[in-house]
């Protein structure tokens, strides 16, 4: 079983464009609302490879309801605890220059509400189950939040896939992750240091590695992904560069993309290549991909091991 865990999510207003003229009107080519984003994305995404997961965390308000509605008629099953201030909402601007993003301020959530969850998941997960745990965790209290959650997973034997944010990345190696996604950025603030070489990542990575980490995966590019394993081995897998390919929804994509690979084959550079597979896909399709349309855009991810 999967849980997806959603520190923060936001409900999603995407633009997509040619240009933006900033200090003026400007009329777009297309939009649409997008429930998605952090774990809920990833339950999304394995819905469509016909996994079963279970997506949870925090929402409120009259944009949380319609996010839990809209799993609901997806037939995604999910257990969210639910406030009174509204989920935020996010503006999404896609042009050819790249996508751009608006976020609505944070809030502090109830003590109530956090010690909810924590005996949901305490009661719930299992050494049998997979935990995916997305979010941004630069509050403290957020970061609080998430280091409990962690080690609960981590008392229950589960495996723990860790997509967050926090304030430091550090602090979580002692929980030893099944597998972590930290971002380019991640890395160069992880370690203060210039991270753009395939060799440069390789060495933070590892840096990870040392201090509890078991598997790294990086979005390296839209179209490459590189994996380091428990066993010290580095993986990278490439797709061919197509015109039209966005960024919206690639990065959760590769994860629940690894995630449902994995535990089917249990081999990690097949799931690194399906992964990638679901990612390509992802980024050709104007919402998530499915499944067919992933298993056909395997054959043409190429796989090698770095040395």
């Amino acid at each position: 079983m999967f849980y997806t865990i959603s520190l923060k999510p936001t409900l999603d207003l995407i633009l997509e464009t040619e240009s933006i003229q900033f200090g003026q009107e400007n009329k777009v080519d297309r939009h649409r609302y997008d429930f998605s984003g952090e774990g809920i994305s990833v339950s999304r995404i394995l819905n469509k490879m016909n996994q079963r997961s279970i997506a949870t965390g925090f929402l409120g308000g009259f944009t949380g309801q319609y996010i839990v509605d809209q799993l609901n008629e997806e037939g995604i099953e999910n257990f969210f605890i639910l406030h009174e201030r509204p989920t935020s909402i996010s503006v999404d601007v896609q042009t050819a220059d790249g996508l751009t993003t608006y976020k609505s301020p944070e809030f502090e959530l109830s003590e109530e509400a956090i010690q909810e969850l924590l005996e949901y998941l305490s009661g719930h997960v299992t050494a049998d189950d997979m935990v995916i745990i997305s979010g941004e965790c630069v509050q403290n209290q957020m970061d609080n939040v998430c280091q409990k959650i962690t080690e609960l997973c981590q008392y229950n034997h589960a495996e723990i896939i860790l997509d967050i944010r926090p304030i430091s990345m550090m602090d979580y190696l002692a929980y030893h992750p099944f597998l972590m996604t930290p971002t380019m950025n991640d890395l160069r603030e992880y370690f203060d240091a210039e991270v753009e070489s395939i060799e440069e990542i390789v060495q933070s990575a590892k840096k990870l590695q040392e201090r509890g980490a078991r598997n790294i995966l990086i979005s390296h590019q839209l179209h490459e992904a590189i994996l380091l394993t428990e066993e010290g081995k580095v993986f990278i897998s490439q797709a061919a560069i197509v015109e039209g390919m966005s960024e919206l929804g690639v990065r959760d994509s590769l994860l629940a993309g690894f995630a449902k690979a994995y535990v089917e084959s249990k081999d990690l550079s097949t799931s690194l290549q399906f992964a990638t597979a679901a990612a390509l896909a992802t980024s050709l399709s104007v919402d998530i991909a499915d499944l067919a349309k992933i298993e056909s855009f395997v054959a043409q991810i190429s796989l090698y091991e770095w040395e």
